[in-house]
């Protein structure tokens, strides 16, 4: 996913950075607005409904029409990845090794897909991946971000207003159900 040293999630973090959109430099992994992550999931479909219209709905397949939808797909979900704040080549490369550890049927036959996981298969720690080794892998980072996603939050200034049992529910990363991590 890399090309001259760089890769495609740098080349969207560039295009966030020109437009000043929300980078994954700008703070922890965290989830956008409610609205935001509407916005940017509905963005994602209306791409790949593109790469479907590309395949199915012309008259004859148009591959440069869908390749530019796959594109454009990468594009919109990669910049996701930094609203987000998601390190996503950390992430990229722990999926990328625990399906490299998955393995092909027997008897399938060379232009079948299929790959299965393995006995004893282990899928990948995208919670250290989102946070790091260093770090508790059932924790995230508290602090605004959070709040339209956890019900336990109180309404009021953040300042002003961190409760102890907010702090609990996040330090222990209970909120995970609701999209606090």
């Amino acid at each position: 996913m890399k090309h001259d040293d760089l890769s495609y999630f740098d080349d969207v973090g560039d295009f966030m950075q020109k437009f000043g959109l929300p980078h994954v430099s700008d703070g922890p992994p965290r989830f956008a607005s409610h609205e935001l992550m509407i916005q940017r999931l509905s963005h994602m479909e209306e791409e790949l409904e593109e790469a479907s219209d590309a395949l199915f709905t012309r008259p004859e397949p148009d591959l440069a029409a869908f390749a530019d939808a796959l594109a454009d797909l990468v594009y919109v979900a990669l910049g996701t990845a930094h609203v987000c704040g998601i390190p996503f080549e950390r992430v990229w490369q722990a999926v990328h090794e625990a399906n490299m550890k998955k393995a092909r049927p027997d008897g399938l036959g060379a232009r079948k897909q299929g790959v299965v996981k393995p006995e004893g298969w282990q899928p990948p720690d995208i919670k250290a991946a989102l946070w790091g080794s260093s770090m508790k892998a059932d924790k995230h980072v508290c602090d605004e971000t959070c709040i339209p996603w956890c019900p336990k939050w109180p309404s009021g200034e953040w300042a002003e207003k961190q409760s102890a049992e907010h702090a609990t529910c996040c330090e222990t990363g209970k909120c995970a159900d609701t999209g606090g991590k």
